[in-house]
This record gives C-alpha cells, structure tokens and sequence, in this order.
C-alpha cells in the first residue's frame, strides 16, 4: 500500500511539473528591425534607439545619419519567457519622451522574423496628430520567409 501511495505521489508531482514547465515554455522566438528614425520629420542625425515590453528592455543600437542596421548590434525584440506575449511593444529613442508612435503586441512567432520600419518620434505629440498606417508590403526574406515594413506617417 506504500508503495502505491508513493507512485501516486511521484506521478502528481511530475504531472505538476510538466504543466508548470509546459506553461513557462521556451523563450519566444524574436523579432528583428532595421529602419530608419524620425524625430519630428526629421532624420536624427545621432542617437540610440531600444525597444520595451513591460519591464524588459533590448540592448541599445547605435542611429547614425537616421538608420539602424541590423550588423553589431541589431534590434532584437527578444524578451526572456513567454509571459512577455501580449504585452505592447514600444520603440523609444534615448533622450526622448515619448515612444514612437508605432507600437503592437509582441505576438507568438513559428519562426524569427525581421522587420524593417520608419518609426516617428514626436517631442510633443498631441491627440490632434493622429498616427496612421500607411503602407505594408514585402521588403526583404528573413529566415521566416517574406516580412512586411510599416510605413507610419502623421496625418496632417
């Protein structure tokens, strides 16, 4: 009769164990970004630019003459576990306030993907300057296969 208390025991406990590890699961696969930065229509000349959901940070990567590559470093939107899904994500440009206007939830990928984008800074957005999406097409394959870029243009 131990013996069998003792099995069901050990099959509960790593039955638990399963679903707990099964809902933390492995680490996201990541997003990738290259593109060009606007701080009030402008290019910025100099800078550096992360990406955040929720507490989690990217490492910084260098805008020089308006654009950042993806070389050392890239953007990489990669966030530690899968609690991380669902959250916004946020562009934000050192020095500056507010986020780009471009944000969206960090989403379940199958495979990486890389994205280029124009991402708009404002030093002082307001609500009477609506951001908009403007455009969505195929810009260069990844290792997910053809991605899209956003092109995000203030309305006027």
């Amino acid at each position: 009769m131990t013996g069998m208390l003792l099995l069901s025991v050990l099959v509960t406990m790593l039955s638990a164990t399963s679903v707990a590890a099964q809902s933390d699961g492995p680490p996201p696969l990541p997003l990738i970004y290259q593109g060009e930065v606007f701080l009030d229509g402008e290019h910025v000349a100099v800078g550096s630019l992360t990406a955040r959901i929720g507490d989690w940070v990217s490492d910084s990567v260098p805008v020089v003459d308006g654009t950042f590559k993806c070389g050392a470093p890239c953007l990489l939107v990669a966030p530690p576990t899968a609690e991380y899904i669902g959250l916004r994500v946020m562009f934000h440009l050192e020095g500056s306030e507010f986020p780009a206007s471009f944000q969206f939830d960090f989403p379940a990928l199958d495979a990486p993907r890389s994205d280029t984008v124009q991402l708009f800074f404002e030093t002082n957005p307001s609500d009477n300057s609506p951001w908009l999406l403007v455009g969505l097409g195929a810009s260069f394959l990844t290792v997910g296969g053809g991605v899209g870029y956003f092109l995000i243009r203030r309305r006027r």
